[in-house]
């Protein structure tokens, strides 16, 4: 398998998301109602308490390295700290609390993976223990470099990578490139580091999705369609993410928003990208039926059903004529492959000039009824 990024078309990717993003008011798709950044929902008592934010964002990324969407491990870590604050206090979990408690805290609020979450969880705070006096703000002092957060942050497999990191070095359990640039991405969100500098964006489906969309990830001799070795195109992608931040002086913050919020809206809910709900194997039982295909052809999208989903993703998007695969999630997910499933061309069917531009009232704007008496 050969991968390479197209600097031009990853360049003019970005441009334009940034141009719609910045718009006053914000250009589609970025103000549609659903345009949400996850750190936005954060309720306001738990943002005053620093402290209990930047432990909270580890316990938020220890779910999203694997199976859990952004947002339900935002809403689902908002909850836990709802109904028990102490969750995010790295020492009282260690020594006042257990695994079993802590693991029944995510049967009720998270309850995907939980027993590997406890796992992690339990790595994470005994890490904040012994190098950081326990506090997650101790982690991200003098870190000035993408290049530092990595030796902090990044999980080291071997004896000879950890005798390499040095003190502290041994890393959060489970972080590889894509969660050691989330924590950076979310503490930088926050403006928390002293001084700023450059990283990655978070490098997921999401992305990924979005620049095979754009031509801006470019793969070949890919066998079976199923890309299997995730580093092999997560590498060259934060590269070229990184050389456009560069060369642009643009806000890390701002790319990796735009680039993971524009594939949401768009691929992610798209009906081409979706896979059966049914969770039994299929009857030959080589596969999982939640990671096949939910449609048979072109034809099933022309019912009317499909009309109104296909006009705000895939009808409406200026990648269009670009795009040759709707990439699903769940493979991703569940086996951390990514399935390069050909789109259908459906757009042949419609007169895309009729096809016009959702529109989308502000909240402001809302009408409201009189209360009945």
């Amino acid at each position: 398998m050969k991968v390479r990024t197209d600097k031009e078309a990853l360049f003019g990717l970005i441009d334009e998301l940034l141009v719609r993003w910045r718009a006053t008011p914000k250009l589609y798709p970025f103000h549609r109602p659903d345009s949400i950044i996850p750190q936005t929902i954060i309720p306001d008592a738990l943002r005053k308490d620093k402290e209990a934010l930047a432990v909270w964002y580890i316990a938020v990324c220890n779910q999203m390295k694997g199976r859990v969407a952004s947002m339900e491990a935002f809403r689902g870590n908002i909850r836990i700290w709802e109904e028990f604050p102490w969750f995010f206090n790295p020492r009282e979990v260690l020594f006042n609390r257990g695994p079993k408690e802590i693991e029944a805290i995510y049967e009720k609020h998270l309850p995907i993976d939980k027993k590997n979450n406890v796992r992690g969880l339990f790595w994470n705070y005994r890490l904040l223990d012994v190098h950081y006096d326990g506090k997650a703000t101790n982690l991200i002092k003098k870190i000035t470099s993408y290049d530092e957060a990595e030796r902090r942050l990044r999980n080291k497999r071997t004896q000879r990578e950890r005798t390499a990191a040095g003190v502290g070095g041994e890393g959060m359990f489970g972080f590889q490139h894509k969660m050691v640039s989330m924590l950076v991405y979310f503490y930088d969100w926050e403006r928390w580091f002293k001084k700023r500098f450059v990283y990655p964006s978070p490098a997921d489906i999401h992305n990924f999705r979005i620049g095979f969309t754009s031509k801006s990830l470019i793969v070949e001799n890919v066998k079976d369609d199923t890309i299997k070795d995730y580093e092999s195109i997560s590498a060259p992608w934060r590269a070229g993410v990184v050389e456009y931040i560069v060369e642009r002086g643009e806000d890390p913050v701002d790319v990796a928003d735009v680039l993971w919020l524009f594939s949401n809206l768009m691929c992610g809910n798209s009906p081409m990208t979706h896979t059966a709900a049914d969770e039994t194997p299929n009857s030959s039982g080589m596969f999982d039926a939640t990671e096949l295909p939910h449609y048979n052809g072109e034809q099933q999208f022309m019912h009317p059903s499909y009309r109104k989903a296909l006009e705000e993703t895939c009808l409406n998007c200026f990648l269009l004529q670009k795009c040759d695969y709707a990439i699903p999630a769940r493979p991703y997910y569940n086996r951390g492959v990514i399935v390069l499933r050909k789109r259908p061309k459906i757009e042949r069917f419609f007169d895309l000039s009729q096809i016009k531009e959702p529109v989308h009232i502000t909240v402001d704007e809302h009408f409201l009824l009189p209360l009945e008496t």
